[in-house]
């Protein structure tokens, strides 16, 4: 009898252990029990492949629901395990909803009919259960990036929501690169930027047989060696503003501009206090006080990732007139920024060169560049902090003149006009004759190097004239001696790339682009027109309609509109056939109306002028007179009236410039 009762035992001993691996270790129980503890019902969820609950879930939040659909029981989260009691679940629950949740993320749901008696115990096999995420792409943040060698970058990844919206998965994910020697990643999302290249980042969302991925490509730029500032010693205006610019040079050679990245600063030298303190903003554009005095010195710093740089900026004004004499060409003067008055520099001038036709100024003030049209050349001097301009010996040539050959046998090189970049990185000057613009990279001498020669327009006589460069160094525009007006963009390696072509007149003279750059005018020198157009900020030029006229032209006063000037909101336009100056306001919508003097009842001011010039500010017109050897000051008033004339001797002036 003892031998069959332990053999009954251990028959029931045996049957324990299988139920026990058999049914704990294949399936998640979760007991439901009734008031008091009581049981009243359990539900029992089956381990089937396609249900498997994922690893990564935590935890699991029960709501009970009765037959209006109507919360009869928690919700309550209890962590995962093999068993989850769920206490007091009245008997009116028909519906049990289990969420599946990733720590507070929720993964999956589904939802199983039961019905619950008092005292009695109810199984369900296999529940539904859902992943709630849709089998869409994930969203990986940043889209796209460029980071430093040694620096990292963190991404986060939204997956999309069935039904609408998205959920942060960034800690769900598994990350990876296909590229491990750029740039390498770990759980947390954070890529370890190894070497220069570019590299793809993962992320997949995996639970059970529910998979979707997402990925961003990610660029390593090499290590940030120096960082020089433009413009590096600048001269400024009381009441205006420099835009500065922070160039970074890499360990692998390249630069880029670093402007927007880098912290600015700015030390004012002997200021006086608040009132007459230079001040710099994030971007890098300074702001100087009306009551800053002649003389005053600021030092601009940049700072980058413990790199950092300095420029000077003084606060000095001059005024330079080139004239066409056979003596000293290059008249210098000191201007007063309070009345505009100017007065002569020690030296008062100095020789440029044979016939100069114009001039090309830095826009930091320190550079100008004198074109010879019929010497196939043009010379360089540098500008001190007294204004004076002193020629640029090349010392490998011993002379501040250099040559310009525009490689076409029989066709002279006539170099017409110029301009240097914001960056003072590059000097550009057209040659009418060919139709084409002369790049020259600029040392930090001022000393030049040809680059580059790109055509405009195919070539001929007919081809490119007069060029500007937008005050941001984004883009280039160039007139042609015909009919068109082209657009390009400024390549970082001081190339040109061509965005649009206009088409005005067939003997346009001049143009002029607005401080702001959203505006270009041209004049016509035979048809007495100036046409006006707006540019975008991708750099492409559209008319700017008339109303009155149908087309984007505005008729001035008398024959043959030469030389225009402009402000963003005023006009100045020479008219050669009896040297006088229109008057023209700038309207919202870019129209131009005219400026009428009550006096005259013209909007005309009666001069011989051969050349302008506006101060930075808009408050003074410069104007030179080469047959009566004399530079006139002119007030701008609020209306755009010019008055107050004051004259100035200076010999056969043709062409006016201010220092910026």
């Amino acid at each position: 009898m003892n031998q069959t009762l332990n053999k009954i035992r251990l028959l029931l001993l045996f049957f324990g252990i299988v139920l026990t691996f058999t049914g704990c270790g294949s399936r998640d129980d979760f007991v439901i029990t009734g008031n008091n503890n009581i049981p009243v019902g359990a539900v029992q969820v089956t381990s089937v492949l396609a249900r498997t609950v994922p690893s990564q879930i935590t935890d699991l939040r029960f709501t009970g629901l009765d037959a209006n659909s109507n919360v009869a029981y928690g919700p309550i989260t209890r962590n995962k395990s093999q068993t989850i009691l769920l206490e007091s679940v009245p008997t009116s629950v028909t519906q049990l909803q289990i969420e599946y949740l990733a720590g507070n993320i929720l993964v999956g749901r589904g939802v199983t009919p039961v019905s619950i008696a008092s005292g009695q115990t109810v199984t369900v096999n296999d529940p539904d259960f859902d992943i709630v995420f849709a089998n869409a792409p994930l969203q990986i943040s940043p889209s796209s990036s460029t980071i430093l060698v040694n620096t990292t970058q963190t991404f986060t990844v939204q997956a999309t929501v069935t039904g609408g919206g998205t959920s942060d998965v960034s800690s769900l994910v598994a990350w990876s690169t296909d590229n491990a020697g750029v740039a390498s990643i770990n759980n947390q999302g954070v890529a370890s930027a190894q070497s220069v290249g570019t590299t793809n980042v993962t992320a997949t969302l995996t639970f059970g047989t529910f998979s979707t991925s997402g990925t961003t490509p990610l660029t390593v730029a090499p290590v940030l060696s120096s960082l020089e500032v433009f413009p590096p010693n600048s001269f400024g205006t009381a009441g205006g503003g420099i835009q500065y610019r922070a160039l970074g040079r890499f360990s692998d050679g390249s630069t880029q501009v670093l402007t927007d990245q880098v912290n600015w600063s700015v030390t004012n030298q002997g200021s006086a206090g608040a009132s007459t303190d230079v001040t710099i903003s994030n971007a890098g554009l300074t702001s100087i006080p009306s009551a800053a005095s002649g003389g005053q010195k600021a030092t601009i710093r940049a700072e980058m990732n413990g790199i950092n740089n300095t420029a000077t900026l003084t606060l000095n004004e001059f005024l330079y007139v080139v004239s066409v004499s056979t003596g000293p060409d290059l008249s210098m003067f000191s201007r007063n920024p309070d009345n505009g008055a100017v007065t002569p520099l020690s030296p008062p001038s100095v020789n440029s060169g044979p016939q100069p036709e114009g001039v090309i100024y830095s826009p930091d003030g320190r550079l100008i560049y004198v074109p010879y049209p019929f010497a196939d050349s043009f010379s360089m001097f540098t500008v001190g902090d007294d204004g004076v301009a002193v020629a640029n010996i090349d010392p490998g040539t011993g002379t501040n003149v250099v040559p310009v050959d525009n490689g076409f046998t029989g066709a002279p090189t006539i170099l017409a006009a110029g301009a240097v970049d914001p960056l003072n990185r590059f000097l550009y000057i057209v040659d009418s004759n060919v139709g084409q613009i002369n790049t020259f990279s600029i040392a930090a001498n001022g000393l030049v190097t040809p680059l580059r020669k790109t055509p405009v327009s195919g070539q001929g006589n007919a081809d490119a004239r007069d060029l500007i460069i937008s005050h941001d160094g984004r883009f280039m525009f160039v007139r042609t001696r015909t009919d068109k007006v082209e657009s390009y963009a400024l390549l970082d390696d001081g190339d040109l790339q061509k965005i649009s072509t206009v088409t005005t007149s067939f003997d346009q003279d001049d143009f002029a682009l607005t401080p702001d750059g959203t505006r270009i005018y041209v004049s016509d020198d035979s048809d007495d027109l100036i046409f006006a157009y707006s540019v975008s900020s991708a750099g492409v030029l559209s008319p700017i309609i008339n109303p009155a006229r149908g087309n984007n032209t505005t008729k001035t006063p008398s024959d043959q509109a030469r030389d225009i000037v402009c402000t963003n909101d005023r006009l100045y336009v020479r008219i050669r056939g009896v040297g006088n100056i229109a008057m023209y306001r700038i309207e919202t919508d870019g129209n131009l109306s005219e400026i009428i003097d009550p006096g005259t009842g013209t909007n005309v001011i009666s001069r011989n002028i051969t050349g302008m010039a506006i101060d930075n500010l808009g408050r003074f017109l410069y104007t030179a007179e080469a047959n009566s050897s004399r530079l006139t000051r002119f007030e701008i008033t609020a209306e755009g009236l010019l008055v107050n004339p004051v004259n100035t001797t200076v010999d056969a002036g043709i062409e006016v410039l201010i220092s910026p």
